[in-house]
């Protein structure tokens, strides 16, 4: 809502988003940015101005430009990960209170529907590759059912990682194979 009007995200209108874009308000620009990423299916225009947001001064818009990374990969299925990678290891490296979490969404939503075989190929051994790979040992676990190979790895690398965000995402997968194993050893009740 901005200045008690609600906004259809989804309804994008080009001259619409340039009237917000060039308004000194802050409320207006994240209201441009999400019609743009959220309703309009043009990638170039959405990806322009993520990343533009991304890296800007102001919290709200960089806070939510964070978070519209995942939007975009989860909308077109693709991104650049180059361009995007460093920005979101920045936050995971520095755990910025305000950005952390929606980093991490961002993540979450490249892992699930960007091609595994590209992240991987762009992973290095800084937080955002650490944190792909504990989400590629718990997929490989879960899809082989090799549940102990994979809960031993996770345990294993929880012995040297200090990255409080790398650190949940190995809690969570540690948890989450538990549960599977748990389920698949426990005999099944009848009805």
């Amino acid at each position: 809502m901005t200045n008690g009007k609600y906004i259809d995200y989804y309804d994008f209108d080009s001259d619409r988003v340039n009237q917000l874009l060039n308004s000194p308000n802050v409320k207006d620009k994240l209201d441009a940015l999400l019609t743009t990423v959220l309703g309009s299916s043009d990638y170039e225009t959405s990806d322009k101005l993520v990343f533009q947001f991304a890296n800007s001064d102001e919290l709200d818009l960089r806070r939510n430009a964070i978070l519209c990374i995942g939007h975009l990969v989860r909308i077109h299925k693709k991104i650049d990960l180059g361009k995007y990678i460093p920005i979101l290891d920045g936050i995971l490296s520095s755990q910025d209170d305000e950005l952390v979490d929606n980093a991490e969404d961002a993540l979450n939503d490249i892992w699930i529907f960007f091609d595994k075989e590209k992240i991987k190929g762009s992973s290095n051994n800084d937080c955002v590759g650490r944190y792909f790979n504990i989400l590629a040992i718990s997929d490989s676990a879960e899809r082989d059912e090799t549940y102990d190979k994979g809960i031993n790895a996770l345990e294993e690398l929880t012995k040297t990682e200090s990255n409080p965000s790398v650190k949940r995402a190995q809690k969570t997968s540690l948890e989450y194979l538990n549960n599977l194993r748990n389920a698949a050893s426990s005999p099944q009740q009848s009805a």
